[in-house]
């Protein structure tokens, strides 16, 4: 498993994902991708996934035609296995002795709903063990020669070993008498063999096991193929495939209190959580999420993709080993011990699978993969750029996000100027080492180039068939949450007490207003999944109570906070605020300690001209002030909120009462023009975040008109109407 982009795409069509899997296959070579599903038996599998022609076209047609020759052997040789498997059950029925079919086509059949659609490698059985010895020599006189050319006591093999194995012209059969054989394990197999069940391939009936030891059968598979260094995709596929169907049927806080009977809780919470992270599964199984979450103390890994993919593909085999013993029931010493006591008796069996590919196994990296970047939060804390050239600095600073404070650290400035722009923020240039106010998020903005997005397939999805809509993931047990828009991304990590955003932005070959609306969408998200949001909008506290005035450039904001701040009030914006909802309340802060005032404004607050140079903002020559030398000000705290205005230029000053879904409509068609949607519910979500607000608030119409006079009257409103 060391092809992540061929692993990203097998998992976007098996769930199944086609334009995502469109879009991950043109950054591969469509060959390279069936030589990844051929390695991991799983290119005839992929066939039958694309039922339709517009499925197919996202392979070339020759790439096409490998996979559907694969699907046709797949399929010959599946039959083939359900021919024999007849053959050996009618020998063994007159012999009196029962056999449970493993795997292979009862898998086929059972979750992936027909024996053609998952490629077998071999015929497995399991009986008791009082006919395991009667067992071979029938297996014997049909024509299956054993593997290993040395025989052994049934009282050797059974504490060491859980099956042998056997051919017979070209078809391999594995003969168990347990699921799996280790010291820690405790399986119950007189209710394994109880609850049995009949499956039916083509004209034929078997038993096999029922669906919740067909998964712990898998479970424990997973568990062993790592530990052996033998793993590939597959048996993910066949785990997919069986919580597909039985998800939702099965109790799984009593299925992990069976498996701590059995010995083998830890190892179903780590291959579990393994699985639904690197599967990308947590939202689609969260009843097994939720219960995989309670187990958390065992994992041995921590939630983490690439760490996991590390295990998977580029560790070690005394890594791969150190993490499966680590979770045997009877301790890391005492398995270590018997593993050491069993290395004979498996040579002698499985010498052949045991040399096969040993010394590929006992390698680490190569040296490119070593050279990869490697995204993990650890990482991430250390060197938040991942830099290793000295000569590249980063720099350092803080934002206020209204009350929500950033430590930000880039190295293109930029972005910073662009967050500046988008939301009129303050950027301090400063370090955070040693600050006695921690920021409520670490923000790390840095370049990434093709190299980075096709080492890290997750950094970023550019020229996805959904255009301009974002994609929103949120991965439960990582506690990860990742938005992508085209050519930026933020990967939020939330770890105990510190949230760390990281902002990928691909911006080689972009126009600056391309990039600056991306980063625009992606910000806007990222405040939003803290409850808040951006407004062009002025806060004002007259005395107990909270107004905000919502309009756009020239609707009088800026010479209405003046004003307001001269008769006693306390400015916390005049033109940008972020509304915050917490516990059902909602609470605004401002963006800046700034204020933009025009030639008229200056003229009739000012006695003298302020000494500052004339600016250039919006097409408007305004001068920018500092709030708290004219006024009060309190730009970064929250104030809960009890009116919403509406100002507006007009003849007459006038305030009226308008209704809350008036007051809706005005703020939605003014947002929607911002905010970019996953899907019906996203938009559905923030919606009703609007109408909660405009339901909770006053909310009025002002018109003002042009006599500056007529705000002295706005200032006796506030101060003489209670909320």
């Amino acid at each position: 498993m060391t092809d992540l982009h061929g692993f990203l795409i097998l998992k976007a069509i098996v769930k199944p994902e086609f334009e995502l899997a469109r879009y991950q296959l043109a950054q591969s070579d469509p060959h390279r991708f069936f030589d990844f599903c051929q390695e991991n038996q799983l290119a005839g599998f992929v066939y039958t996934c694309l039922k339709s022609d517009h499925e197919r076209a996202i392979f070339p047609g020759d790439v096409r035609s490998r996979f559907k020759y694969r699907y046709f052997m797949q399929w010959q040789r599946n039959e083939k296995f359900v021919q024999e498997l007849g053959r050996i059950s009618t020998r063994f029925e007159s012999a009196g002795i029962e056999f449970l079919v493993l795997k292979g086509p009862h898998l086929a059949s059972r979750f992936y709903g027909n024996i053609d659609r998952r490629e077998a490698h071999d015929i497995d059985l399991m009986v008791r063990p009082r006919d395991f010895d009667h067992s071979r020599r029938l297996l014997r006189e049909l024509g299956f020669a054993p593997e290993s050319g040395v025989t052994l006591t049934s009282h050797l093999l059974f504490r060491f070993v859980h099956h042998v194995e056997f051919h017979n012209d070209g078809i391999p059969l594995d003969l168990h008498h347990q699921l799996r054989t280790h010291i820690a394990l405790r399986l119950d197999y007189d209710r394994i063999w109880a609850s049995k069940c009949t499956i039916a391939l083509n004209s034929h009936s078997f038993l096999g096991l029922a669906d919740t030891y067909c998964l712990v059968t898998q479970i424990l598979t997973i568990h062993q193929d790592i530990s052996l260094g033998t793993i590939t995709v597959r048996p993910f596929v066949d785990l997919y495939m069986i919580l597909r169907k039985i998800h939702d049927s099965l109790s799984w806080d009593d299925f992990f209190s069976e498996r701590d009977h059995e010995g083998c809780l830890a190892i179903a919470a780590n291959v579990l959580a393994m699985f639904l992270i690197v599967f990308e599964c947590d939202g689609e199984f969260p009843a097994l999420t939720a219960t995989v979450k309670k187990h958390e103390q065992l994992w041995r890994l921590r939630a983490d993709r690439l760490k996991y993919f590390h295990l998977l593909g580029n560790s070690t085999l005394a890594e791969k080993k150190r993490w499966a013993f680590q979770q045997y029931a009877c301790g890391t010493a005492t398995a270590k011990v018997w593993w050491i006591a069993g290395l004979p008796v498996w040579l002698v069996i499985y010498h052949k699978t045991f040399f096969r590919g040993l010394t590929r196994r006992l390698g680490g990296r190569s040296g490119a993969q070593s050279a990869h970047r490697d995204w993990n939060v650890d990482y991430l804390l250390r060197n938040p750029l991942r830099l290793t050239d000295d000569a590249m600095p980063y720099r350092e600073g803080r934002f206020r996000f209204g009350s929500l404070s950033a430590h930000i650290i880039y190295e293109n400035e930029t972005y910073i100027d662009m967050i500046e722009d988008l939301f009129r923020l303050e950027f301090h240039r400063c370090s955070d080492a040693g600050s006695k106010n921690p920021p409520d998020i670490r923000l790390c903005i840095l370049d990434v180039d093709d190299e980075t997005i096709r080492n890290d397939p997750w950094v970023i999805r550019r020229n996805h068939s959904d255009g301009f809509k974002p994609i929103f993931i949120r991965r439960e047990l990582e506690d990860v949450t990742i938005i992508y828009y085209d050519a930026v991304a933020a990967h939020i990590f939330r770890r105990e007490q510190h949230t760390i955003i990281v902002m990928p932005i691909m911006s080689r070959g972009e126009s600056r207003d391309y990039i600056l609306h991306s980063v625009m969408v992606v910000m806007y998200r990222l405040l939003y999944c803290f409850r808040r949001i951006h407004l062009h909008a002025a806060g004002i506290q007259m005395g107990a109570t909270t107004n905000m005035f919502f309009g756009h450039n020239g609707s009088g904001k800026s010479t209405m906070s003046l004003r307001l701040g001269q008769a006693g009030a306390v400015v916390l914006a005049e033109d940008h605020v972020v509304l915050r909802r917490k516990e059902g309340q909602f609470f605004i802060s401002g963006c800046d300690g700034k204020m933009r005032v025009t030639a008229a404004t200056e003229k009739h607050f000012f006695p003298e001209k302020i000494d500052c140079e004339w600016k250039d903002f919006a097409g408007v020559k305004k001068k920018e002030i500092r709030l708290s030398d004219h006024v009060t000000a309190a730009p970064y705290e929250d104030r809960g909120l009890d009116r919403i205005f509406f100002p507006h230029i007009g003849d007459v000053f006038e305030i009226t009462p308008i209704t809350s879904d008036d007051a809706f409509a005005r703020i939605t068609e003014v947002i929607h023009e911002r905010y970019r949607f996953f899907d019906s519910g996203d938009r559905d979500a923030f919606d009703q975040f609007i109408r909660d607000l405009t339901a909770s608030t006053q909310v009025f119409d002002l018109t003002l008109s042009r006599n500056l006079q007529d705000l002295d009257a706005l200032a006796e409103f506030l101060q003489s109407k209670a909320p």
